[in-house]
């Protein structure tokens, strides 16, 4: 639990900082209408984000396996994992509509075995459940 003073400080860091709290609901705001308006561009900007992180991973961990094979330790996993980093990444820039593409497949693909199995999820505990509680039709639609 929070003592007074605690309360306090965080309340004195919400006043001073409720404009930046502000900003950041707004751009959180215009970026989340902008997404629902063109949901293609979004999804493309997403994958060359994700393109840069993967380059930008995979150099890490290859100068970091790179390390680690001069200090004599264990470093091919780092290594192949920092190479393929770096591909993934080469790849998405290359070929942007081609990775912009598989992402939302795969997106609908992850929607479609999470709402089918949460759905059975649902039917079984309604299933269970149908003695203990009214409508349990309910749950089970």
């Amino acid at each position: 639990m929070a003592t007074a003073a605690e309360a306090s400080s965080v309340s004195q860091l919400a006043k001073h900082n409720w404009g930046w709290f502000m900003v950041r609901g707004v751009l959180a705001l215009i970026l989340g209408a902008v997404a629902i308006y063109r949901p293609f561009s979004a999804l493309f900007a997403f994958t060359l984000v994700f393109a840069a992180y993967c380059f930008v991973d995979g150099i890490a961990s290859l100068m970091t396996g790179i390390r680690g094979a001069q200090a004599g330790k264990r470093w091919g996993a780092l290594v192949f994992r920092g190479v393929t980093g770096v591909l993934i990444g080469v790849l998405f820039v290359l070929l942007p509509m081609v990775a912009t593409a598989t992402c939302a497949f795969l997106s609908i693909l992850m929607l479609a075995i999470w709402s089918v199995v949460t759905g059975l999820f649902e039917i079984m505990a309604a299933v269970r459940l149908r003695k203990e509680i009214e409508g349990e039709w309910l749950l089970g639609l």
